[in-house]
């Protein structure tokens, strides 16, 4: 299937990621929310880009319909059609491995790369990479794709499910890099630092890392000139007055539901002021709330915080 026209992309672009702004000369700007898992969602020129939606991680109902979405491959925790067809809409297009076009479960327009193809979808250069195991077989070579998606001048790399792999010495030069860190599954501490010092991105973020081991992979990043981000979370422009919200590192502090009323509480750094909690559209969900560390009743998914001037944290996992 032969990819769609391409649409004029701006060159330039500033990144704002947890608050970092990447100087350009442009307003352009890249707002990634790492959902949890391997799930994602980049928003970019008015264009929504998600990749291996995955059901349990959010309520992709509340999710902003896709333009684009990448599948990396088709294991139910990154091919999940409930998520899917949640945020499809006519002019959708996926971009997925042959192993999954040729399923024919998918009813939507689709560019099926294989590893080594590349394409520009929806304006956008996209090269599909190898991602698979080596000292296993959970994901055997030439079925799922990794892919780098270029968007303005920032060159994203999202590995998929993948060990360390020798296709990483010829990636180019990268901006941020997605690496999974899941035994048996993807790699261990040692390999996912390994895979950060040879692909050598600006940021990279360890994902789909379940209960793996992040202070021993920081260890192992120290002294190098990476910027390393861990965990899921949301970002959002902020004019001085909303913030960003993030849930923080996996080893860090938890939530905990109650069992009782089966709702989760949005904890917060907003000590001593107001707060009020956003979804990830930025509307307003519930009337705010004065002065309380703990918001309860809040379903667990991922939300914003917002407080004057103040950055927030958001836990609710």
């Amino acid at each position: 299937m032969l990819p769609l026209p391409e649409r004029v992309c701006r060159s330039v672009l500033s990144l704002l990621l947890f608050g970092i702004t990447y100087p350009a000369n442009s307003q352009d700007s890249i707002t990634i929310h790492n959902i949890g898992h391997a799930s994602l969602c980049f928003e970019y020129t008015g264009t929504v880009i998600h990749v291996d939606p995955y059901s349990s991680q959010t309520d992709y109902a509340s999710q902003p319909d896709a333009d684009l979405i990448l599948i990396t491959h088709g294991h139910q925790d990154h091919y999940d059609l409930s998520a899917l067809n949640e945020i499809k809409k006519e002019t959708t297009v996926m971009v997925c491995p042959p192993s999954i076009a040729e399923l024919g479960t998918y009813t939507g327009e689709i560019v099926s790369l294989e590893n080594g193809d590349t394409a520009i979808v929806e304006g956008f250069p996209i090269s599909a990479v190898p991602a698979y195991n080596i000292s296993r077989t959970n994901h055997p070579q030439g079925v799922g794709n990794g892919y780098i998606i270029t968007l303005g001048r920032k060159r994203i790399y999202i590995a998929g499910d993948t060990e360390l792999i020798p296709a990483m010495d010829s990636l180019g030069a990268i901006a941020i890099a997605f690496i999974p860190m899941n035994l048996p599954y993807t790699m261990s501490v040692e390999m996912a630092a390994e895979a950060v010092k040879t692909i050598n991105p600006q940021i990279a973020y360890i994902y789909h890392f379940s209960s793996s081991d992040t202070a021993a992979l920081r260890e192992q990043l120290q002294g190098e000139a990476v910027e390393v981000r861990m965990g899921p979370s949301t970002v959002k422009v902020s004019d001085g007055s909303e913030t960003v919200g993030t849930i923080p590192e996996r080893h860090g502090r938890q939530n905990r539901p109650d069992t009782k009323n089966q709702y989760y509480s949005l904890r917060t750094s907003l000590m001593n002021m107001d707060a009020k909690a956003l979804n990830l559209q930025g509307q307003l969900i519930g009337a705010p709330v004065v002065k309380q560390r703990n918001i309860p009743g809040f379903p667990t998914g991922v939300y914003l915080v917002s407080g004057s001037k103040t950055v927030a944290e958001h836990y609710t996992r």
